[in-house]
């Protein structure tokens, strides 16, 4: 009987290692697309900042000055947001790389158990045709003997 090579098990578990690192590649492009986002978003927020010292140092209306500070601090807000967004996904990266890790262990724990079970069956064949080869040199050398 031709022992049971744990292939069909080794392929499912491979499978699942490949799609957390798919997940896990997904997940870190989105975080380095908000990160793109912030830089941006702080970009902009200096150069509004900029202006308004630069129109501060001319004459400026007061509607102009209070449109500038609107300005700012939604602009404010909206890094504070995209920094939660970033921890959110920074907290999902965490999730799946342990869950990578995990897929890694089982799988390479699987392989041990059939490479060490495929070196028992190869030491298996070879005792057996080690015996086979002593009973034929028995018979055969053996025999002639009597």
């Amino acid at each position: 009987m031709k022992p049971f090579t744990l292939n069909a098990v080794l392929d499912y578990r491979k499978r699942t290692e490949d799609e957390a690192h798919r997940e896990m590649v997904s997940i870190r492009k989105s975080k380095d697309v908000l990160v793109v986002e912030m830089e941006n978003e702080e970009k902009e927020l200096v150069r509004l900042i900029d202006e308004m010292g630069a129109a501060k140092c001319r004459d400026i209306v007061v509607s102009d000055l209070i449109l500038y500070e609107a300005c700012i601090r939604r602009k404010k807000r909206e890094i504070v947001d995209i920094g939660k967004k970033i921890n959110e996904v920074d907290a999902r990266i965490r999730r799946q790389e342990k869950k990578l890790i995990k897929a890694r262990q089982d799988r390479r724990a699987l392989e041990i158990v059939r490479d060490n079970r495929e070196n028992e069956e190869k030491q298996r064949q070879k005792q057996a045709e080690d015996r086979f080869l002593d009973e034929v040199g028995v018979l055969r050398f053996g025999g002639s003997k009597q």
